[in-house]
């Protein structure tokens, strides 16, 4: 479990290079000891000061204490997980402000039977080109790397293979096959009813010419 702890300290080192990058950011999902995690959402001070500004900009903060309640309040609103289709809770959080801000959450309900894992993080959607790292360590598991972004709607499925976390695609909501002939079927068939009325109208105007001609 240790080495599980030491390699989730070292992966958060790597990020510190992005400490400035407003888009960038991570997620991080660490199994403490059998059925206790941690969560730790790592990203710049400006860039959690862009998402409580524009969430709270009715009720602006005036201290320390009170941009971090906001910002504690922003995320359990804006990050949900589910495993094994039940959900998460989020407890005891703290916030560590800095140029690399932290905030970290223990987290109760993942259960030790890890079979499926639902994520979704719309912390820093209001941010442009925002890319949020995801990373789950899970006792003899292996470790991935997963990314939210607009391509995904910062949401993702996973589901346990092998002592492994894959990523399941979730089917994006759209027009099948049936619906496009449906829809196929309706346009043809009010083109022919504009075209019917269009016709009765023409030959209507011909009739009208030609008692005007006559008369």
């Amino acid at each position: 479990m240790k080495n599980h702890i030491l390699a989730g300290i070292l992966f958060l080192f790597t990020l510190t290079g992005f400490a400035h990058q407003t888009e960038a950011s991570s997620v991080v999902l660490v199994e403490k000891s059998k059925n206790v995690w941690l969560l730790q959402i790592s990203a710049s001070l400006a860039a959690f000061k862009q998402e409580v500004q524009a969430n709270y900009s009715e009720t602006p903060y005036e201290t320390p204490e009170a941009f971090k309640e906001f910002l504690l309040q922003h995320i359990s609103n804006t990050l949900k997980i589910n495993s094994n289709g039940q959900v998460v809770l989020f407890q005891n959080g703290s916030v560590k402000l800095g140029h690399e801000s932290k905030v970290t959450f223990e987290v109760t309900g993942i259960q030790e039977d890890l079979k499926e894992l639902e994520i979704s993080s719309m912390i820093f959607s209001d941010i442009f080109k925002s890319q949020s790292v995801l990373v789950v360590l899970k006792e003899n598991f292996k470790k991935n790397q997963f990314i939210l972004n607009d391509s995904n709607e910062f949401k993702i499925k996973l589901k346990s293979k092998n002592n492994e976390l894959q990523e399941v695609k979730i089917e994006q909501a759209g027009f099948g096959f049936e619906d496009k002939i449906v829809i196929l079927i309706i346009v043809v068939a009010f083109s022919i009813l504009f075209y019917k009325i269009y016709r009765q109208r023409v030959s209507l105007a011909g009739v009208e010419e030609y008692f005007k001609n006559v008369f």
